[in-house]
């Protein structure tokens, strides 16, 4: 079941005033197909948005990735060393 951006909230911050003085608020939450349309509405502001990363590139590049792993350009082998997953590993 894939989760869809409507369902994936994100939340919004004032870097301009909370991460210079080490405060952690949220001014809101919005969903990711919020953030994707290019716009937020804040206290009845509409706010541009931008993607810090291209999503068309991501996706060219994991169809690149899988393109290779399917014709064995690029192998998968098992792990090397685990991570550790507590204190006792």
């Amino acid at each position: 079941t894939a989760v869809r951006d409507d369902q994936i909230y994100a939340p919004v911050v004032d870097y301009s005033s909370d991460y210079p003085n080490a405060r952690d608020d949220v001014v809101a939450e919005v969903t990711y197909q919020e953030l994707k349309s290019g716009k937020i509405v804040l206290n009845g502001k509409e706010i541009p948005t931008a993607g810090l990363s291209s999503y068309a590139k991501a996706k060219e590049i994991a169809n690149l990735l899988k393109a290779w792993i399917q014709q064995g350009d690029f192998l998968l082998a098992e792990p090397v060393r685990l991570l550790r997953t507590s204190e006792r590993d």
